[in-house]
């Protein structure tokens, strides 16, 4: 039975005592309970992002590939994995706030770039399988994607800092323009240097 954290990795106390499902179940916000729920959101929240993927390639093999078509199909895509990298990062950051010490604090976001770095590669792959688009074009969609994430954590980050904090601090808002562009920039050139890797090895 997982029941704690120590050292940021949960640990079994299975020989110290099972207490009853009852009492274990009215504190589910004991560190342990915090750590298998979160390993258990990454896993589903990626295979709902694979399950919506093939949602939407069934949908597209049974029409016409047109240029229209295809552009509502990326445009698609592209706020797919920017609702994922929100959820991610908002859950995450609810878990990293709550931590009682700074490993597990550190384990948390760690966790959600190891998650979104996972769903940065996929819609990679994704636009260049799928959808058959240039280095440049999958780039441009995947640090959108990115940088729209990044707009609503800062947003997100705003009404936090208005709700909680004594005094609301303009300066806060500047995150509502430098997130989008700190990450989105690096995202776009990450993004063409695997895209462009990727078609390579596509057209041999």
């Amino acid at each position: 039975m997982l029941s704690g954290t120590r050292g940021g990795y949960c640990h079994d106390k299975s020989n110290e005592g099972k207490p009853d499902d009852r009492v274990r179940q009215s504190y589910p916000h004991q560190p342990g309970g915090r750590c298998k729920r979160a390993t258990s959101l990454g896993g589903r929240s990626i295979r709902a992002l694979a399950v919506a993927l093939r949602s939407l390639s069934k949908t597209d093999r049974l029409s016409p590939i047109m240029p229209a078509t295809a552009g509502r199909r990326s445009l698609r895509i592209v706020l797919l994995f920017a609702a994922f990298y929100l959820v991610i990062g908002i859950a995450f950051a609810a878990f990293s706030d709550s931590a009682t010490t700074n490993a597990i604090r550190l384990m948390w976001r760690r966790l959600a770039w190891l998650v979104c770095g996972v769903g940065f590669a996929a819609h990679i792959l994704c636009e260049g399988f799928r959808l058959r688009n240039s280095p440049r074009v999958t780039a441009m969609h995947a640090s959108v994607a990115a940088a729209l994430a990044a707009g609503g954590l800062a947003v997100a980050a705003n009404l936090h800092e208005w709700r909680t904090a004594s005094r609301y601090r303009p300066s806060i808002a500047l995150a509502l323009v430098a997130w989008p562009l700190l990450t989105a920039i690096p995202a776009f050139v990450v993004a063409v240097i695997g895209a462009a890797l990727l078609d390579r090895w596509r057209r041999r």
